[in-house]
């Protein structure tokens, strides 16, 4: 069950910026997930894969940034 979302185009090219703001919001939907899991997981005693799961969220959310940097660069 895939929720995908279309790319954007116009006249034919796809949207590199859209197409970068999509990227960020599944990332910052990932980071969440693995949050949750990650909680879930600890408060039900299994404290290493919920640390693991934490520490995936905060990978994702790192992702975010790098993009975001990435972006800023390029218009400066």
């Amino acid at each position: 069950m895939a929720i995908r979302l279309d790319y954007e185009t116009k006249a034919g090219a796809f949207s590199r910026a859209d197409t970068e703001m999509q990227l960020m919001e599944h990332l910052r939907l990932a980071a969440e997930c693995c949050y949750m899991i990650g909680h879930d997981m600890k408060a039900d005693g299994d404290e290493l894969r919920g640390q693991g799961f934490l520490a995936m969220g905060q990978m994702f959310e790192r992702n975010v940034l790098t993009i975001i940097n990435g972006l800023a660069r390029m218009t400066k």
